[in-house]
Parts: C-alpha cells; structure tokens; sequence
C-alpha cells in the first residue's frame, strides 16, 4: 500500500496560510516535491504531502479525519462533495495505463448490468463478460461491490484498480477501506492492530479488500514517525505544537490588517495618578496593543486594571490618533470577553453568541466596518502580535529599575528580591515601555518580507509607495472623533 498522498495547490494553500505564488516558488525551489497533470485552463501541481513539514501533515490528516473533536471514524458522515472530490483527484493521478484498465472494467460491470436486465442468468453472464473482456467471476464480483450504492457518474473513478495502490505489492485495499483504517488507527490512543480488526468487521459485510494485520501494519508506519506522534497526541497538541501561524505578509497591504492582543504584566505597579481607578493602589495591570501585521509596527496600546471593552476602545483610539484616523480593513482578535463585548464586536458572528440578534446592539468594529477574525481558541500562536509582545515584554520588564517589582508570571516563578513595597510607580512604567516600543520598531526585523529593514522602516516604504488597504475617518473634530470611541 502506498501512502504516498498528493494534494492540490488550493489544498496547500489552506494548509500553509500562503499565496498560490508562494507555494509555486517553493516548488521551483525543490523544497516541495510535485509533478504536473492535465486540467481545466492547464497543468495543474500536484504536491506530496510528506514533503511538507510534519505539523501541517498531522494538520492535513486531524482535519481530514476530524481528530480534533475525538470522534470514531464511523461517527460521522464526510460531505459527499468532499469524498468525490477526493475519488477523481486520485482518479487523475493515476497512469494511463491503470485508466485504461478503469475504462475495460466499466464496460464489464455496464455489460453485465445490461444481460442482467435482459434476463440472462447470472452463469451465463459471467460467462460473457469472461469470454468479452477476459474478466472472471471473482474480479468480476470485486468491481461490482465496489460500485454499489455509488452513483452512476462516480463508477469509472472507483473502477480504476490499484490507483492508491504501490504496483509492487500484491495485497489491495479497497478505497473506502484504506480511509477507514487510516482514520481509525490515527484516533489518539487507538491501536494499530484495533484499527485494522475494526476496518476488517466494518468491511466483511461491505465486500472490502483488506491485507492482513502485518501488511495493514507496515501500511500504517510507512507516515513519518513525528506525523504519527503529532496525530496520536491529539488535537489539543496539534495546535500547541504547531510553530507560529505561517502567514505571506508580502501579501498584505499597509493597514489591510490590525492584530490585538492583551496580557497582564509580571510587574507590580503603583497607581500614582489614579488612573487605574484608585491612586496608590499596588496591582498588576495589563496591556492590551494594536500591531499593524503587515510592517509589524505596535500602533497603540492602552493599560488598563482590567481586560474589558474600555480598554480595546483606549487602545484603539490610541492606533487611530497615531495613524491620523486610518480605519484597518479588518481586525484579528483574541477571542477573550473584553474583545467579545457587545460594544466592541456586537452584530458579529462570535463562536459564543451563536447567531446575531436582529435587536442586537452595533459594536464598534462593525460599526465602522471592520472585518473580525477570531484567533484560534486557545492558541496564542495564532496572533502575528504575539512575537512581538514578547520581544517587547523581555526587553521592558526585566530592567535593572525595576528590581524589586518584578513578580514573575506565577508565585512559584518569583525572584528572592521580590517585594511588593517596591512597586514601580506608572508613570515610571509608561516611560519605559514607550521607550521599548519605540526601540523594537527601530531594531532590523528578521521576519518574513521584512528584508531586515526596521517596523518603521516597512511603515514608511509602503507608506510612501501608496500600498494601503484603508480608509481614513474624516469630517469629524477632535471632540465627535473621541466621543464615537466612548
């Protein structure tokens, strides 16, 4: 049994988060193994799936077989398009010569149909079709079941023998067997030889052809080893072991897209002007920042005593001022209640709130219409902004001024010299932590489609180039300006 699996440049595409463009430099590239088939408007990629990375492999399969919801491979029904999508995708790959074989068994089933109708007796049909077309009874009786309770339209695709089959062994699997296996034995937890018990009983009565335990076994550890470790460990993993979210930013334009991100600091801060609410007050704050994804640039930010919809407004009026009043394209937020709050994202679809409400209050973002994308539940990883709150954050809160105020992210992970008494003022605070932001859009930018060159840099290029994905908030004074913010 081949495990080898092709898929579409649509298929990579969604698997990477890249351009079609991207994917074809790659190719070019010889980082990716494909080869080239006939299609509708000319050739078509056809990419190997294992010579893409691990982790979107394990992502390819948990998606194809819904691992992520932990569901037995018989408890769900796939969409129909899905699986016929599928059947003439492998149908297309496959040599000439095995759909010219294809082509001989549909006319062997057709004919038998057709002495069937006629009232010829089964014996001497098989005897016919024999004689015709040089198939026996036991081939015969192969094809027919594979063919049973599928369409008409499909019979050709699922006739074509051996087209998910390595030539050079001798045990077959039926297609809908081979699917069954598969997404049995990669279910978290499940055994191998489980798997295959459970796709023999699910086939005996369906006429299936499955190889033995040892075959199906070998079959199955033909993946790559860290595919089957990624997928055995469950959806949960497979996110978190994911790397950060792969994404062309060189296909971005300036302000197409804005990422918010909050978190609380591993400060302790002493409220001395009250703006936090109590002046005096010891506590640690958070900080909630707008990132412009495609230069990486920290736009605004806001800290605030409490992730709510006050401080998402705080911070976006604090990007909007700096960018003289520039609205983003569409946002791309996490998926925590201050973002979630009818007055930041009502009359949105929300993964919570189910469907919109017609009475349903306008939140901001729709309100000026913004386009929302929910981060991934759970996956921090999933935020371009999260490097850089990262960067920001080591090179803020370890300073040697704030000796004594760092707490760490938990109890168990405080320094000795820890005290509360030694509280940073705020003000003391924001200073700092502008003079970071500003130094990290200053600082060469290693990442992808920033050629080295600075967030202030890229802001500016693009700037200057006309590149902006955006429309501007005008016609309004400073007082209506803020006001629609409250």
């Amino acid at each position: 049994m081949s495990n080898d699996a092709w898929i579409t440049t649509q298929e990579a595409v969604a698997l990477l988060g890249v351009n079609k463009s991207t994917i074809k430099r790659r190719i070019d590239a010889r980082l990716y193994v494909a080869h080239t088939i006939p299609g509708n408007g000319g050739a078509q990629y056809r990419i190997r799936l294992d010579s893409l990375p691990p982790d979107v492999q394990a992502q390819y399969y948990a998606a194809r077989f819904r691992l992520d919801g932990g569901h037995s491979p018989d408890s769900e029904r796939r969409e129909p398009g899905e699986t016929d999508n599928e059947l003439w995708r492998r149908f297309e790959d496959a040599s000439d010569k095995l759909k010219t074989r294809a082509e001989r068994n549909l006319v062997a089933v057709l004919s038998w149909f057709d002495a069937v109708q006629a009232g010829v007796s089964r014996m001497t049909a098989y005897a016919e079709i024999q004689r015709d077309h040089g198939i026996g009874r036991m081939a015969l009786n192969r094809w027919l079941k594979s063919v049973q309770g599928h369409p008409r339209e499909h019979w050709l695709a699922l006739l074509c023998p051996d087209y998910r089959i390595d030539n050079a062994k001798k045990a077959e699997w039926t297609p809908g067997a081979w699917e069954f296996y598969l997404s049995a034995a990669m279910t978290p937890g499940a055994k191998v030889r489980s798997a295959w018990a459970r796709t023999r009983d699910k086939g005996d009565p369906l006429g299936w052809s499955i190889p033995s335990y040892d075959t199906a076994k070998r079959d199955f550890l033909r993946l790559r080893e860290d595919v089957r470790t990624l997928l055995k460990s469950g959806g949960t993993a497979l996110k978190a072991l994911s790397p950060t979210q792969r994404r062309d930013y060189t296909s971005l334009s300036l302000h197409e897209l804005w990422c918010l991100d909050g978190r609380k600091i591993d400060l302790m801060v002493r409220d001395d002007d009250g703006s936090l609410g109590v002046k005096g007050r010891v506590l640690r704050p958070y900080v909630l920042g707008i990132q412009e994804v495609r230069t990486r640039v920290i736009l605004g930010y806001a800290i605030s005593a409490s992730l709510d919809a006050d401080v998402v407004r705080q911070a976006f009026l604090s990007a909007m001022t700096r960018t003289n009043r520039v609205i983003p394209r569409g946002v791309l937020m996490d998926n925590g209640m201050e973002n979630a709050a009818k007055e930041i994202s009502g009359g949105a679809p929300w993964r919570r709130r189910g469907k919109v409400k017609e009475d349903e209050i306008i939140g901001l973002f729709p309100m000026l219409g913004v386009q929302i994308t929910w981060a991934m539940t759970a996956h921090g990883q999933s935020k371009p902004i999260e490097r850089a709150s990262g960067t920001i954050k080591e090179r803020t809160e370890p300073r040697p001024e704030f000796q004594g105020a760092y707490c760490g992210h938990k109890p168990e992970a405080r320094p000795e010299e820890w005290d509360a008494k030694e509280a940073v003022p705020l003000s003391m605070f924001r200073k700092v932590l502008a003079e970071e932001v500003n130094a990290y859009h200053r600082a060469p930018h290693r990442g992808q489609g920033m050629e080295k060159r600075s967030p202030m840099q890229v802001y500016g290029d693009l700037n200057r180039e006309g590149n902006i994905a955006a429309r501007r908030l005008s016609g309004l004074d400073d007082r209506r300006f803020a006001s629609l913010l409250r």
